[in-house]
């Protein structure tokens, strides 16, 4: 069975820095007992040289529907009709590297490209309380997280997420685009 992909959460990983690789988040998620990491996609910065690195986490075969194999573990009630994507950090009290929040930003204005989506479908964690399910399935209990921080203003993020997916919008409609 699967379910049209309606939304992507935005978390962030809980870690003391945007530094913390996939490898540890995975053991973790792993060690609670899920069977991969419980995000499509996990951004961290690589502390040896800055550069931001990108773990793909779920299965995900690129289209707009959520199958069995690709259900995430990042919101209790939305898991089968959302993905997500985590920024490694703890926002509450600094906003995230502009590189990371960037990074992310492009990152989630492919996977909406890719299957339908608006910048406007895109959502912090914190906020899964105020997203209305697709038909069928019930209300997502509100969260007590600031996930992805208090200081990641989702709106202007999903501002930066809507001007990244507008030119790949502008860059489909060029001639001879795939």
């Amino acid at each position: 069975m699967s379910t049209r992909l309606h939304a992507i959460f935005l978390h962030c990983g809980a870690s003391p820095d945007a530094g913390r690789p996939a490898r540890y988040v995975v053991a973790d998620h792993l060690a609670r007992g899920f069977r991969d990491i419980g995000y499509a996609r996990y951004y961290w910065l690589d502390r040896a040289t800055g550069a931001v690195m990108v773990h793909e986490g779920r299965e995900d075969d690129g289209d707009p529907f959520v199958e069995r194999g690709e259900v995430g573990a990042h919101v209790a009630g939305a898991n089968s009709w959302s993905l997500g994507v985590c920024i490694s950090g703890t926002w509450d009290d600094e906003p995230p590297p502009e590189s990371l929040i960037d990074a992310a930003a492009r990152g989630i204005a492919v996977l909406c490209f890719e299957r339908g989506l608006q910048s406007s479908d895109v959502y912090g964690h914190r906020e899964c309380g105020d997203v209305t399910p697709p038909p069928g399935f019930p209300a997502v209990d509100p969260t007590d997280k600031s996930c992805p921080g208090r200081m990641v203003d989702m709106d202007a993020f999903r501002a930066r997420v809507g001007r990244h997916l507008a030119g790949l919008h502008d860059l489909a409609a060029l001639p001879g685009a795939v």
